[in-house]
């Protein structure tokens, strides 16, 4: 059995090694080209203690607390204490009561992607695509009715053909395959 270490133990002992090896050294004993995306400095002082402590209990994701950091710290207790509640630590359900939260409980960093600001990019971003796909429904469907009526008037040029004596006697002479292509034309039309 093997008892994994929670993200913040490691970080912790990420960084009492850092304090007596380099950097390259403790990635070279783990087997790993880095560790700088396994300190998590940041993310552990933006977090409120409760949050990082459900975090150090592998509760919710490391995305997860990284969508907490978008909220201020006593929200984040609030949107914690919610997810206990329901035993619910998604992140779906995370970003859904992050999103609820009003712009006094935000946090107002210099990010260029926040959970608030997705939603109009993201109604834009759709509408285009709606456009885009009914210009090009448009076009097909006009382009179908074009090759509908091209096929009915093949269709009565090619019965004409066939109906005329003369034409139909000077075929059958000397283009037999194509009278049969002709025939098998229009019984597929009148079908």
């Amino acid at each position: 059995m093997v008892n994994r270490v929670s993200p913040v133990q490691e970080n912790r002992m990420i960084e009492k090694s850092l304090e007596e090896l380099d950097e390259a050294t403790i990635a070279a004993a783990l087997g790993i080209l880095g560790i700088s995306h396994r300190i998590k400095k940041t993310l552990l002082k933006q977090l409120h203690p409760d949050a990082a402590a459900a975090f150090d209990q592998d509760k919710p994701t490391r995305t997860c607390a990284k969508e907490l950091t978008n909220v201020k710290s006593e929200r984040q207790k609030e949107i914690l204490v919610a997810m206990e509640a329901y035993k619910d630590y998604s992140l779906a359900f995370a970003r859904a009561l992050i999103l609820k939260t009003p712009p006094a409980q935000r946090e107002s960093r210099s990010r260029k992607k926040e959970p608030w600001g997705k939603s109009g990019q993201r109604k834009s971003d759709l509408l285009k695509k709606l456009a885009e796909a009914e210009q090009k429904h448009d076009f097909y469907s006009r382009l179908y009715k074009q090759y509908t009526v091209d096929l009915l008037r093949l269709a009565v040029y090619a019965r004409s053909l066939i109906t005329n004596n003369r034409i139909r006697t000077y075929l059958d002479q000397h283009h037999a395959v194509i009278v049969e292509r002709f025939e098998r034309f229009i019984a597929d039309a009148k079908e």
